[in-house]
């Protein structure tokens, strides 16, 4: 699995620098990588007794809607989360220390949420708390898009949508989790949650990978962007007024209009796409259920005389 996974992942990261699916560089690692992973899921369904990754759990439709709900959601959110640091230090021209501590607010509101939904999913079941969530992610998300597409500054906009990001992520990750193992047996418990957790292994790295082609591809579509990389400007150390740009270099205020303008509008794109595979995760959550798991009563035992 991964080998499999690692060169279907480097066959698809290729595609920006080849610039097409046809090149030998991308489908040549991404056919032997799908070949290795069907060759896995052949062994641990029909050959292996007790696989390293159990996946005849995937008989239980709960199992297979929360695991699919995981897959979608990761692949969805993780990578463009990896970006948006990225983005306040090229289009708002902070240090990686500032984007890192206004990333904070996201952090602090899925801390707040998380005990909350984990509360709420025992009593209502997980299907009504990840639609709140995962459509709370989708506002949050989409308010921090408006504001990268209008190159809006750090405050109001962007830290509401990083916020209300936060909070949905937070009534999304717990529900999830206890989704994907409360339909299980007591004794399939650990293989359910290794099952899950691999799955969101697997759905961050693709994330990673496609965010950061559709990105590249973006850049690579600029010439502001191109002509900048040149320069080093992107390169350079962001400064309270802007990035530090080489002395022997002039640059004129239109190029700089162009550059934040390209910037924006792919990281916007980055972000959208993100957004609609996040709104893709609605459909499995459906079938999730919506009332918590039964649990039998212990009966106490009658005395005997």
């Amino acid at each position: 699995l991964s080998p499999g996974l690692a060169s279907l992942l480097f066959g698809i990261s290729s595609v920006a620098r080849r610039g097409t699916f046809t090149d030998h560089h991308v489908w040549i690692p991404a056919i032997i990588g799908m070949t290795l992973i069907a060759a896995f899921v052949r062994h641990a369904l029909y050959r292996a007794e007790h696989p390293l990754i159990d996946l005849r759990l995937f008989k239980n439709p709960v199992v297979t809607f929360a695991n699919t709900s995981m897959f979608l959601f990761s692949v969805g959110f993780f990578g463009v989360v990896l970006l948006l640091p990225s983005y306040l230090q090229q289009v708002l021209h902070q240090t990686p220390l500032q984007s890192g501590l206004q990333m904070i607010p996201q952090g602090l509101g899925a801390m707040l949420t998380m005990p909350l939904a984990g509360a709420l999913m025992d009593k209502r079941g997980p299907r009504n708390v990840l639609l709140v969530g995962v459509s709370l992610i989708g506002i949050g998300l989409s308010v921090f898009a408006y504001g990268a597409w209008k190159q809006a500054d750090y405050l109001p906009i962007l830290l509401i949508g990083l916020v209300v990001t936060g909070i949905g992520l937070g009534c999304t990750m717990t529900p999830l989790s206890g989704a994907a193992v409360q339909a299980l047996a007591p004794h399939q418990v650990a293989r359910g949650s290794t099952l899950l957790s691999v799955n969101q292994h697997v759905g961050t790295s693709v994330s990673i990978a496609l965010m950061s082609v559709i990105l590249t591809s973006q850049f690579n579509r600029s010439e502001s962007i191109i002509t900048a990389e040149k320069l080093g400007i992107l390169r350079g150390k962001g400064g309270k007024h802007g990035p530090l740009v080489p002395s022997h270099h002039e640059i004129s205020a239109g190029f700089t209009v162009r550059l934040m303008h390209d910037l924006s509008q792919a990281y916007t794109l980055v972000i959208v796409v993100a957004i609609i595979l996040i709104a893709l995760t609605l459909l499995p959550i459906a079938f999730l259920p919506k009332t918590p798991p039964v649990v039998a009563k212990r009966q106490t035992p009658v005395p005997s005389y």
